[in-house]
C-alpha cells in the first residue's frame, strides 16, 4: 500500500468531487496518452465496479470548496493497495481512520470535512480522499500537507503495510529492471524513423555487427550535431539581420516623427510670434486710434448737422419765396447775389421803384 496526495488543489469543487464518483473517465492507452476516435474527441470508459462513497458527502464537499476565499480550496489524494493486497471492509475503515488522525491532528470531527470514495475497477482497492482546505469553525486555511508531511506520511504507511503484511513500494525485490516511461507521440515516431534507417544500413550491408552500429550512429550523431551547429550560427545571423532592420526601421520612424514634431513646434512658434506682434503694436497704436476714432466721429457729426441746417435754411427760404411770389403777382423780385438780399420791383409809366424785403 501506497499514500499519494496530488499537486492539484485550486479552483471550485465540481472537479475533484465528480472525478471521484464519476461513473466514466477519459481512456489512456499505457503511455497515458489520451485515447481519440476519428473526429479527434477524448474516449470515455466506464468505471467497472462503479466508485462506493465510504464516507462524508460529495455535494457537501464540494460546496465547502466553492465557499473558500483562499486561492488553494482542496487537498486530495489516494491510498493505493497492490492487488495482492486485498484489505477487507474493516481493514480500510482502519486505513481511513488511521490516516485522519494523522492529517487532522489536534481537530474534533465537526472542525473538519473529509469524502472518501472506493474504486476497484482498475482490480486493486485505491480509497479515494477529498478534504477541503478550511477548518469548519473559523473558516481558516487548513493544510494538512505542509513542508516535511511525506515523512510523516511514510512512517504511517510502513507502520500499516507491517502490521497487515501488506506490499511495500519501498521493497527492494519490487524494484524493476526496466522502467516504463512516458513519452510524446513526437518523440516514439522519431525512434521508429531510426529504427528504419538501421535496417536499411543493415540490408545495403553497411552494417554487419554491433560495433558497426554503434560506429554510424555515433557518426550521425555528430552530423546532427554539426547541423545543428550550423543551424544555429544560421539562426543566429539570421536573428541579428532581423534586429538591424527592426533596429534601422525604428531610427528612421523615429527621426521622422522627431522631424515631424519640430516642424509643428516651430509652425506654433511663428503663429504665437505674429499673434504676439500684432498684440503689442495694438496695444502701441491703440490711443491714437481710439482719438482718430473720437475725431472722424466728431467730424461726421458736424458735417451731418450744417448739411441738415443747410437743407432747413433752403427749405424755408423755398417756403417764403413761394408765398411771397403768390402776394406781389403784380411786380418782380430781384435777387442781389453779392448782398444776398431780396427786393420787390414795381413798375409804373414814369419810374421804378424796389424796396428790400429779405435779407
Amino acid at each position: 500500500m501506497l499514500i499519494k496526495l496530488f499537486k492539484n488543489g485550486q479552483g471550485g469543487g465540481a472537479a475533484p468531487v465528480d472525478y471521484l464518483v464519476a461513473d466514466k473517465v477519459l481512456a489512456y492507452d499505457e503511455n497515458r496518452n489520451l485515447l481519440r476516435n476519428a473526429s479527434g474527441a477524448p474516449l470515455l470508459k466506464e468505471r467497472d465496479p462503479l466508485p462506493e462513497v465510504l464516507a462524508g458527502n460529495p455535494e457537501h464537499t464540494k460546496l465547502l470548496i466553492d465557499s473558500s476565499r483562499h486561492k488553494w480550496s482542496y487537498r486530495a489524494g489516494v491510498m493505493s493497495f497492490d492487488t495482492t493486497d486485498s484489505p477487507s471492509e474493516e481493514q480500510q475503515q482502519k486505513v481511513m481512520e488511521a490516516f485522519e488522525r494523522l492529517a487532522f491532528a489536534g481537530l474534533e470531527r465537526d472542525q473538519f470535512d473529509v469524502l472518501w470514495v472506493r474504486h476497484t475497477h482498475e482490480d486493486r482497492v485505491e480509497l479515494h480522499f477529498c478534504t477541503p482546505r478550511l477548518e469548519l469553525s473559523t473558516g481558516n486555511s487548513l493544510n494538512i500537507a505542509p513542508p516535511g508531511y511525506i515523512k510523516a506520511m511514510d512512517v504511517l504507511r510502513d507502520m500499516l503495510n507491517k502490521e497487515h503484511g501488506w506490499a511495500d513500494p519501498q521493497d527492494p525485490s519490487r524494484a524493476r529492471e526496466t522502467k516504463l516511461t512516458t513519452e510524446r507521440k513526437d518523440r516514439a515516431s522519431s525512434r521508429e524513423e531510426i529504427q528504419h534507417w538501421l535496417e536499411e544500413l543493415i540490408v545495403v550491408g553497411c552494417i554487419k555487427n554491433r560495433p558497426e552500429m554503434i560506429e554510424n550512429l555515433q557518426d550521425a550523431r555528430q552530423n546532427q550535431a554539426v547541423l545543428m551547429a550550423s543551424a544555429l550560427v544560421s539562426f543566429e545571423s539570421d536573428i541579428r539581420a532581423i534586429l538591424n532592420d527592426a533596429q534601422h526601421t525604428i531610427r528612421r520612424d523615429l527621426a521622422a516623427q522627431h522631424r515631424s514634431i519640430s516642424n509643428e513646434i516651430e509652425q506654433e512658434l511663428k503663429d504665437l510670434r505674429a499673434r504676439l506682434k500684432l498684440h503689442h503694436h495694438l496695444r502701441r497704436w491703440s490711443p491714437l486710434l481710439l482719438l482718430l476714432a473720437v475725431v472722424v466721429s466728431l467730424f461726421l457729426t458736424l458735417s451731418l448737422t450744417w448739411l441738415w441746417a443747410t437743407q432747413y435754411q433752403q427749405w424755408q427760404l423755398s417756403n417764403k419765396l413761394e408765398s411771397m411770389f403768390q402776394e406781389n403777382s403784380s411786380g418782380y423780385l430781384l435777387l442781389n447775389l453779392k448782398t444776398g438780399t431780396l427786393a420787390r420791383c414795381e413798375l409804373t409809366p414814369d419810374h421804378i421803384t424796389c424796396k428790400d424785403i429779405l435779407r
